[in-house]
Parts: C-alpha cells; structure tokens; sequence
C-alpha cells in the first residue's frame, strides 16, 4: 500500500460542488416593521412573507405578525429576497447573502401605509428565463397549445430544442440524457417516454442543467409540475388510420400524486414514429459516486454491435438527425412506478419496442487512403429488425440525517437481425487518379446478435458532525454476454474471371467487470477542504469466434484467419486520488496528485500477445470563477481508455471486400491529455451564452492500410504512432419569453481533428475541419398562433496535404406553424428541406410537408377529431451526406410516400384541486 501513498501526487477533475465544503446553512432573523403605525398597536397587523433564492420562491410564510422575528436558513454563494404582500401598504423588498451575514443579525423590513386604498385586482405577470446556480430555468406556464397537448408539442415551441422523429431529444444543441418531473425519473428518464406521457398544461417550468457538460452526465431536463396538476389521473385512447394501411394507435395511462407516478403505454405504428429514446446502457455505464466529472473515474464501455467504431468517426452529420429514413412499423410498451416517501424514495421501470425497417439505399462513398482513394458506387436493400427491452429497478433510502443508502439493478436485452444486400462498383485510384483496381461485386449478408446485460451498483455514505465531512463506499458489477453469426459472400465479377465465395462466423462474448471504490472528504477549515478516493475495477472479456469459409484467388489473402479461441482481455486497474479544494468567494480551485496502477493482458489459447503491469500517473487541474449569476472555469486533466474489442481481435472481417479489416492484438491502452475552457454567462434581459472550447492530444488507435502491389484493395488494420489532435468548441445563445414577438436561439459546433495513416511505408496526416451553425427564430403573431423557423448548416472539409480534399455542405431547414383556427379547430403545418452541396454539384429533396387540423368534441374537449396529410409533396428519396476525417459518403433513401389519415382521441382526466 506504500506506494499509493507515494503516487497520491494525482490530480483529479472532479467538480467538487462549492456547497461541499460551506460551513453548512446559515440564518438571519426578518422582522417587519411598519413605520407609521405605533409600537401598540403593530401586533394587530399581519403580513404574508415570501422568500426567493436566486429568482425561485423558496418558502412562504403566511398570516405572521408585525414586528416579529422569523429565522430564515440559507446556502452561501446565493441571492436571497424577502417581500411582504398586504392589500394597502406599500412594500419593500429585502435583499442579502449568507457570505456577508454575521450570526445571529436580525434584518428589518421597514413597510408604511398606503396613502390610497386601492381595489383589489388580480395581475397575472410574465415570467422571464433566469438562471438558478447553475440550471436555466424556462417558464412554460403561459405557453399556448392545442388541448390535451403532450409536452413534446410545448418543447418544440421553445427555441433550441429539438425533437426528432428517431427519438432523439435535444437541448440547446446538445443530446439530452434524462428528463425528469419534479426531480423525480420517470422510466428511468428516458426522455421522449416521459416526454409522451405528460401533458403541455401540466407544466409550470422547464430546468436545463449541465449545458456546460462539467458534470460529465449529459444535459438534463427537470419539468416542474404546476401546484393544481400534482394529483390526478389521466390518459389518452386514439387510433388512426390513412391510405397505403398507414396506422397509428395505442393507449396512455397516468395517476399521480405528490409522492408517487404510475405509468403506463402502449403505441403501435407504421408512420416512422419512435415513442422511446435509444436507450444507451449497453454502451456504457459509469459506477462513479455521487460526484460526477472525476479524474480516474472508470467507466466501462460494452460495444453489443459486431461492427468497427472507426467506421463512423467523427461522421457529423450523425450528430444531428433531421428526418427518420426507411419504413418503419413499430411496436413499443412501458410501465413505470415511482415513489417517494420522507426516508426513502423508489423507481421501478420496464420499456419494450419492436422494429422493423426496411431501408433501399443508393449511395457513394470516397475514401481517403493516404496515397490511394476508393470509391464505391453501391444499391444496397437492408431488413432489420431490432428487439429491445430494458428493465431498472433504483432504490434510495435515508434511515438517519447522516446516512443515505442506495441501490440499482438494470438489465437489458436486445436482438438484432439484419440481411443487407448490395451490388457495388468499387474503384482503386493512385495519387494521380489513374484507376488501379476495379471490381463488380454483389455482396449478401445475413447478420444475427443477441445481447444481454446485467448491471448491479449499491451506494452507502455517511455524513460526520463536522460540516462537509462524509465517507462514500460503492460496489456493484457489470456482467453481459452477446452471441452473433454473419454469413456473407461476395460475388466477384472482373474483365477475365467470375469468381465468388461465402463465409460463416461465430462469435460469442462475455463480459465480467466488477467495481468498487472508497471516498472521505475531509474539510480542513472554511476555505479548504481534502478528498481521497480508492477506485478498483476488475475487468475479463472472453470471445470465441470460429470462421469457415470458401474462397478464390481473388480474395485468399484476407480471407485467414477467421477464428479465434479463448480469446481474453484482462483490464484490472486500481486508482488512488488526492483533491485539494480551495474556495474563497467567488474563486474556486481544485488541484491534487494520484496514481493508476494497471494489469493488462490480451491473449489467446495459443499465444500471448500483449502484457504488462504498470504504474501511471495522471495530474489534472481546476480553476473556476462566478460573477453574478455567471461564471468561467479552465480545467485540465489526464484520461485513460482501453482500444475497442473490434480492434484488437486477431481475426479478419471480410464480409466487404473493399474494406477487410484486421484488428491488432498488441494496441495498448491509450492516454488523452485534455484542456478545456468553458463560459456559462447569464445577463437577466438579454438572455444565457454557453461557450466551451476543449483541446484533446491522445495516441488513439489509427487506421492502418497495407498497401498490396497486386492491385487488390487494401487490408486495413489498426496501429498506435503519434498522437492525434482534437479541438472541439461550441457556442449557444438562448433568451426566451412567452409573451415575446421574437425570441432568438443560436448554436455553432466547430471541430478540428488531426491524425496520422499508415499506407505500407508511408505516414499520411489527415484532417478534418468542420463546423455546423444553426439558428432558431420563434415568432409569437398571436396568443394562439406561433411560427418556429430554424436554419442548420454542415460544413464539412478533410484530406491531407498533397491529396485531393474532400467537402461537402449540407442544409437543414425546419419549419412549424401552428395555431388555433376558432375555439374548436386548430391546424398543425410542418415542412423539413434538405440542400447538399458536394464535389461541386447541388442536390435538394423538395419539402417533405405535413398538414393536420384537429377538431375537439364536447364541453370539456376530451374527444379529438383529426384530419391530416403526411409528405404533401410525396418525397420518395431523403438525401444525406456525411464526412468524416477520411470518408464521405453520399446516401438516398427511401421515405414514406404521401398518405392521407384520420384519427379519433378519447383524453379521459381527474384532477384533485390544489390546496391554496
């Protein structure tokens, strides 16, 4: 154990919150004084106090006499308000922060009568976004919509945040992680599943957290509930039905209370509607503690796909989906329990859905091969269907003020079938574009993989008498397993010979990954404060793969090996951390030492191919500044990660022989050192700016391409030489009021990325410089009638120098208005439009166009009648392009074509009537 204590010279970038080492809460005593009403008689005068942090009302403290004294407790670093309201006296608000409090002070609030006696007049005022620590807060509340409207529907009329189809959910021009209701996860906060089954009129705020992604967690959104909607029962009952069998229907079930959500759905449709989130636990899970952002911190990493991740590297398009292609028919369920009582809090979930898509693709992709290009013209029809069903069962339970015990149990299955057919023309071009290699290749695949997943993580920590003193112990364990069989052959068709062959592969995978660590946070005075962390992850995965096939000569060379036995990876890691916390003010820095020590081994039955058991050392640092409601950070930190499992496996992929691939077993893992500078401004009026530019130096696996003189395309294996560059930067611009004739959104991403090939001797840098602006306008031309236009742009260039470069330009365009025609009728239009700029040609899909009006039946409107036309203009083909730091692709794909549709919707609903 010595030797840890010699390498706690580690620094972590653990974002230790500023309340961790305050002294606890503090008080002030507020007394109301009224300044023309004598001493006698002030008693006989009452007044009801409002409390704010930050902007939020905290707590109200109603019918308290005159000169009295009420105890008030608070956090330092926040703004506190107190106001008093009674009809006739003119008010006077209070302002203070517990930094600059002395114990024990006693505030007066001085108040005096009012020289005229004015009527009673209720005055709904409008809220303004603002900004609470660190979270955005957005009030909703007088957001007009259709009855009976889901949330989905009140998001999209906020500028910034997007709601796709393939049920994806963005925030400010980031994915969104989780969403929450009233702090509260409802199916394990899968967004577009709580999304669905809350209503616009429900909703009071929307809480953005975690946009400067210092967390580490993804943004969050927290919906809060207004006072009346906290208690009822609700749901929805709909079909419909359109030309070409196009269906839609299902069923919603909600009651919720105060303490407790029930939950249940069930849609199915043939409409290219996804009514779940992608559900992302099988390809990662962190077992951090409660404090998130941690140097050293594990995360374990399961790919279920038996694909290569250096395929879609850094493709940017892919970031930001616009228009879901293929044809889907889809089948998706939930129930949901979650419940919360004074000591404990509980949250149960299952999620299913079923898909089927069948895609026809016509594409053409030029890759960059150092001193060669490829590019292959290829019509592909691909069948899929994907089965996934995901269970969480999370527990928290508080028997004492001290201790707080936590458990959660998570397992995950999921089937994928595939069988993707396609004729290419694929092409070899040397430095001077002279055709080197040409082949006519039909390729099919059939591909089947089922994965399953089991995740368990229990958490105990202790809270001593010492303020910001407490002990953290977590354990839990990752355990998965995944089978999958590809049969592919290729058909070879050249000017001399016809030729073809067909393999078989087998692959099973199991994964064994059990965790534990330790934390104690020890505070040393008021402005200092000491962490120690011990993490230990014990890590095995084992693969058998068994190939067979038969070959021609035109393919033997990267047709062995196929198999592989026993194949292991071991990772056992132990890390020790030291953090030293400053805080005084509005100064916060983090600094502190540490050591990782690591056992890998990659081996086979037969051969060892890769081991050693060292020490390594990974400094990091912190630096943080508030201004206001404002603040700027500089962060640096030292990051470890392990190669991907396609990479290392010693066997050959040549179900495309454009493309085979061979992983490495020798790769080791790889370090990143990493600068990040973030801005998170808020100025009240003009709205939040959000600024981060990060700088990444890591020696990553890179693609390395054997180059063979026989004119057959190239082998591409994986090695590890130089270190590749990244700078990543975002910039976003929010200001938001309901009652607003204009309301503005802006966002730009900007990366720059370069890395080295291999090509046999020589060493080839590549780049990619890309950046994506877009930009949000929300017109208010009525209460009842709003415009929301945004504008998205790709600009995509990579290559090297000496080679022919290859960019590319794409446009989004996002069009919505909606509004209400009388009391009974509103109308629904929707228009998304695509221009691709690429190699010196335009190419556009004209407007894929929705139209939908919904009349409502009744006194109480629970009847919805609805009438609609989707793709208008009958767009057969979505275009896209995606580049990459070596490949572009150009894609068309098939659409739904126009159908006509209707639909009837029973929205039943009690409510329990707030208490005032």
């Amino acid at each position: 154990m010595r030797i840890y204590f010699f390498l706690v010279i580690l620094l972590s970038i653990v974002i230790i919150p500023a309340e961790a080492i305050s002294q606890g809460n503090k008080s002030i005593y507020l007394k109301v004084a009224i300044g023309n009403v004598s001493k006698n008689t002030a008693g006989n005068y009452r007044f009801d106090l409002y409390i704010y942090s930050d902007s939020a009302l905290l707590k109200v403290y109603p019918n308290i006499p005159a000169d009295t004294s009420i105890k008030v407790s608070g956090k330092p670093g926040l703004l506190y308000k107190a106001s008093v309201h009674r009809l006739g006296f003119s008010n006077t608000d209070a302002y203070w922060k517990y930094d600059t409090v002395k114990i024990n002070q006693v505030k007066t609030i001085n108040i005096t009568s009012a020289s005229i006696q004015l009527n009673e007049v209720n005055v709904k005022a409008e809220r303004e976004s603002y900004k609470r620590g660190d979270t955005l807060v957005i009030p909703v509340d007088q957001i007009k919509t259709k009855p009976h409207a889901t949330a989905i529907e009140l998001l999209e009329k906020i500028p910034g945040f997007s709601i796709g189809t393939s049920g994806s959910v963005s925030a400010m021009g980031k994915k969104v992680s989780k969403v929450k209701v009233d702090g509260v996860e409802v199916f394990g906060g899968n967004a577009k599943a709580t999304l669905e089954n809350l209503r616009s009129d429900m909703l009071r705020d929307v809480e953005v957290s975690n946009l400067t992604g210092e967390s580490g967690s993804g943004v969050e959104v927290n919906l809060k509930l207004k006072k009346d909607r906290k208690e009822g029962i609700y749901g929805d009952l709909y079909g419909q039905y359109g030309t070409h069998q196009r269906k839609n229907f299902g069923l919603k079930f909600n009651k919720i209370k105060p303490s407790s959500f029930i939950n249940a759905f069930f849609n199915y449709n043939n409409q290219n509607q996804q009514v779940l989130s992608p559900n992302e636990y099988l390809q990662m899970v962190g077992f951090n503690s409660s404090a998130t952002g941690t140097l050293g911190t594990q995360k374990l990493y399961y790919d279920f796909k038996l694909e290569d991740p250096f395929d879609n590297l850094n493709n940017i398009g892919d970031r930001f989906p616009f228009l879901e292609k293929g044809i889907h028919k889809t089948y998706s369920t939930g129930l949901n329990y979650s419940k919360q009582a004074k000591a404990y809090t509980w949250n149960t979930y299952v999620l299913g859905s079923s898909d089927q898509n069948q895609i026809t693709e016509r594409s053409d992709m030029i890759n960059n091969l150092g001193v060669l290009t490829t590019r292959d013209n290829k019509d592909a029809f691909n069948q899929l269907k994907n089965f996934n069903a995901t269970g969480q069962s999370a527990w928290k339970w508080t028997p004492s003020e001290n201790n707080i015990i936590e458990a959660k149990l998570i397992f995950q299955t999921r089937k994928i079938n595939n069988n993707p057919i396609e004729n290419s023309n694929s092409k070899l071009f040397n430095s001077v574009d002279s055709v080197v290699n040409q082949a006519l290749i039909n390729n099919n695949q059939q591909v089947n993989s089922r994965s399953n997943m089991g995740y368990f993580k229990a958490n105990w920590e202790h809270r001593y008498a010492k303020p910001a003193e407490k002990t953290t112990v977590s354990a839990g364990a990752l355990l998965n397993h995944t089978t999958g069989t590809n049969i592919y052959s290729n058909f070879i068709v050249d000017q001399i010979d016809t030729s073809a062959y067909t393999n078989q592969v087998k692959e099973s995978n199991n994964g064994y990954n059990y965790f534990a660590n330790i934390q104690h946070s020890l505070p040393l005075s008021r402005k200092l404060l000491v962490d120690f962390r011990l993490n230990t992850l014990v890590s095995k995965t084992y693969v058998n793969r068994t190939g067979t096939n038969l070959f021609s000569p035109y393919v033997s060379t990267f047709s062995q090996p196929l198999s592989v036995s026993d194949f292991q990876i071991r990772d056992n890691q132990t890390t020790l951390q030291a953090f030293l916390f400053y805080k005084a003010g509005s100064l916060s820095l983090i600094s502190g030492i540490g050591g990782l020590k690591a056992d890998w081994n990659v081996s086979s039955k037969d051969s060892l191919y890769n081991h050693f058991n060292k020490v390594s050392v990974l400094p990091a640092a912190y630096i943080n500044y508030n201004f206001g409601r404002s603040k700027v950070s500089l962060k640096y930190a030292k990051e470890r990660a392990a190669p991907a499992l396609a990479n290392l496996l010693p066997v050959t992929d040549s179900s495309r022989v454009q493309q085979v691939t061979q992983g490495n077993p020798v790769l080791n893992p790889f370090f990143s050192n990493k600068l990040e500078l973030i801005s998170d401004v808020f100025v009240h009026g003009i709205g939040a700016v959000n600024l981060s530019i990060s700088y990444a130096k890591t020696n990553e696996p890179v693609s390395d391409n054997i180059i063979y003189n026989t004119g057959y395309f190239p082998l591409k294996t994986f090695s590890q030489f130089r270190n590749s560059q990244e700078i990543t930067g975002t910039i976003s611009y929010f200001n938001f009021s309901p009652g607003r004739f204009l309301n503005p959104y802006l966002f730009v991403f900007y990366l720059w990325r370069k890395q080295y090939q291999q090509n046999g001797p020589l060493i080839t840098p590549v780049e990619l410089n890309a950046i994506s602006p877009q930009v949000g306008l929300k017109m208010n031309l009525s209460k009842q009638h709003n415009l929301n236009l945004s504008i998205q742009s790709m600009i995509n260039r990579s290559g090297s120098a000496g080679i022919s470069r290859i960019s590319s330009n794409r446009f989004n365009v996002d069009l919505k208005d909606d509004g209400r025609i009388s009391d009974e009728l509103y109308y629904n239009i929707s228009a998304k439009w695509i221009l691709i700029y690429a190699n010196s040609n335009y190419s556009a899909i004209k407007p894929v166009t929705n139209f939908n009006l919904y009349q409502y039946v009744g006194k109480e409107k629970k009847w919805q009648i609805s009438y609609g036309v989707r793709n208008l203009l009958n767009v057969n083909q979505i275009k896209l392009i995606n580049t990459g730091i070596t490949q572009q692709t150009t894609s068309a794909y098939n659409y739904l074509s126009r159908y006509f549709n209707v639909g009837v919707t029973y929205f039943p609903e009690k409510w329990k009537k707030a208490t005032p």
